[in-house]
């Protein structure tokens, strides 16, 4: 499996985002950790952040041709 990660800022104060997980292959098991203590086992979770600053986004996925992660730092920014 190889993963990639895509998000979308949906909203300006805390900003809401959408993660978007693009893996190619069959996926049989995910996991999002969002770096702040909470996580998602959906393919496209929404999550907002308790405040401003740098988030580590993981994503674990599984499946039969084994399995991959994909790691990326988002900054969160208030307006």
């Amino acid at each position: 499996a190889t993963t990639e990660i895509y998000t979308l800022s949906l909203h300006d104060a805390l900003p809401i985002f959408r993660f978007e997980d693009r893996s190619r292959g069959k996926i049989e098991k995910r996991r999002w950790n969002f770096g702040d203590g909470t996580g998602a086992d959906e393919p496209c979770p929404v999550h907002r952040y308790p405040k401003a600053g740098e988030w580590t986004v993981t994503l674990y996925v599984e499946g039969p041709d084994g399995s991959d992660r994909r790691i990326k730092v988002w900054e969160v920014v208030t307006k």
